[in-house]
């Protein structure tokens, strides 16, 4: 009996969907039964797809499931078919600390050509060693101290907006204004050019711009195959605020190049014609839009979520509060007087308030993936991870939030308590080490963060100077004070109400609090 041409074109479709899903349940069976992998414990989905952590990562709250599985499944956990998540100070430093582990792969989703690397991206060691001299030179304590005069300007100008604020008696929005000054500071720091963004409007895409770029990378980055999913052309509004951003940012370095190098001290009059010290390599200008995309989140929005947690937490521990507004009040009779410095440096208090936020709300809350290449060391390679032989090509990672959040080294993890840093409580020496030996909100080891110092001085001149010059406290408008903080009934994580809630896109994401500021006797005039 003859087929027409319809009846073979379903019988062609049928077999090969068997085909298909044989194929799928063998696939399953060996990632589920054989593969090296399969003694560990993990969802079991996440075992068969890395589907799993991409579903998350597009919803945002990665760190919030991995902190479940550790609770549910122990301190090491599959996280994917060739994905282990780690939960210890031991193998923290196992990882990131290790000179043969490297990034992974899907970093390269973040390039903006394929011949161009940022020290971010950069696979290669010895290129990044050689950025990482450069940039760090450009970020030393003695640069920042010149920076810190127009620091002070930006930062004058957010105290004179809490002012204005005040007197139209609105409750200001502490995420948008922190957004606002992190990415000025930075486009000033680093091209000279004041975006005006916590005054103007012409350049309020930036912050979506950079949320929307940052909300892509983190979701190819964990599961590379997605990217044929094209989240550019789902999300069309994404990708037309992403490009304007980037497109800003290359008219910066533009114009900043038409300038000449001396024209401004910035991040590009130190790096556009520095050489390392040890090789003579020069950053190409092709690599400075590269270096430019990374500066700026990683410069103004990690700064802005340690500053916005900060307020949060104060506003909800009015113990913590009175006993930072003490100290800054009583080492300063102005709030002009306020400089980096060593009288800054002994707020002690102001200090634990910076690591303690920094603890329990991180910058960059996710898990930062690396492995032992193949390409580097074969794949009968290995390498021992806190007492566990690891294959060479898997990926590896401890994220930042669930152990922050271990209550092995910080007892009550959940509850922000600054004087757990304070030098008074040092005496129990194992107690701190523990704990100083599984923070970890900058990274470790020679990929962590080239802007300790700037960070530092950002975030303990504005919350400083801010707790000098105002008193604040939460909104009284019911709707505006539950922003920010969980919601009780919460199924995904977030059932707990005075915990700052992040929103993981590689750097963290987040809205509120609102907060009402009232000046101080007298020291108001200053601001005006």
């Amino acid at each position: 009996m003859a087929w027409t041409t319809f009846e073979a074109i379903c019988i062609v479709i049928k077999y090969a969907l068997i085909a298909i899903v044989l194929q799928f349940a063998l696939v399953c069976g060996y990632r589920l039964t054989l593969h090296p992998l399969s003694k560990y414990p993990g969802p079991i989905i996440a075992a068969t797809t890395d589907w799993y952590v991409g579903f998350f990562a597009a919803l945002k709250r990665q760190h919030l499931v991995t902190y479940s599985n550790h609770q549910k499944y122990g301190t090491v956990i599959r996280q994917g078919p060739n994905k282990l998540v780690f939960n210890s100070h031991q193998a923290l430093h196992d990882i990131y600390q290790s000179e043969k582990i490297n990034k992974v792969r899907s970093y390269l989703c973040t390039q903006i050509k394929s011949d161009t690397y940022s020290i971010f991206n950069c696979l290669d060691k010895d290129l990044h060693r050689i950025k990482r001299r450069i940039i760090s030179k450009a970020l030393s304590e003695q640069k920042m101290r010149r920076f810190e005069p127009v620091l002070l300007t930006h930062v004058d100008r957010f105290l004179a907006l809490l002012l204005r604020s005040h007197h139209k008696k609105q409750a200001v929005n502490m995420s948008e204004r922190f957004k606002r000054l992190g990415l000025e500071i930075i486009g000033k720091f680093g091209f000279g050019y004041d975006l005006k963004l916590q005054t103007e409007e012409e350049h309020v895409f930036v912050v979506k711009g950079m949320e929307g770029g940052s909300y892509r990378n983190n979701v190819y980055i964990q599961a590379p195959s997605l990217r044929w999913l094209g989240i550019e052309f789902l999300l069309p509004a994404l990708y037309k605020l992403r490009m304007k951003y980037f497109f800003l940012l290359k008219r910066l370095i533009k114009e900043r190049l038409a300038e000449g190098k001396d024209a401004k001290e910035d991040l590009f009059s130190y790096v556009v014609d520095a050489k390392d010290p040890e090789t003579g390599t020069k950053i190409r200008m092709s690599e400075l839009w590269s270096e430019a995309t990374f500066f700026f989140p990683a410069g103004g929005d990690t700064t802005a979520t340690t500053l916005t947690a900060a307020f949060f937490y104060l506003s909800r521990n009015p113990e913590c509060y009175s006993r930072l507004t003490s100290e800054i009040r009583s080492k300063w009779s102005s709030g002009t007087d306020i400089r980096s410095g060593t009288l800054l440096s002994s707020c002690t208090y102001l200090r634990a308030v910076l690591d303690e936020t920094m603890r329990v709300s991180p910058p960059l809350c996710g898990t930062l993936w690396r492995e032992l290449p193949v390409s580097e060391y074969g794949k009968d390679a290995s390498i021992i991870i806190d007492g566990h032989v690891v294959p060479a090509g898997t990926w590896v990672g401890v994220n930042t939030y669930t152990i922050h959040h271990n209550e092995h080294y910080f007892p009550d993890p959940f509850s922000f308590k600054p004087e757990r840093w304070l030098p008074e409580n040092r005496d129990n020496g194992d107690e701190m080490r523990r704990m100083q030996g599984a923070f970890a909100p900058f990274g470790v080891g020679s990929r962590s963060c080239p802007g300790k110092v700037m960070a530092f001085m950002e975030a303990s001149l504005v919350l400083a100077k801010s707790v000098w010059y105002f008193d604040f406290s939460r909104s009284q408008d019911p709707k505006l004070d539950k922003i920010g903080g969980g919601s009780i009934g919460s199924t995904v994580g977030r059932d707990r109400v005075d915990e700052f809630q992040l929103y993981d896109q590689f750097i963290s994401s987040h809205d509120g609090p609102y907060l009402t500021f009232e000046p101080r006797d007298g020291a108001w005039k200053d601001l005006e």
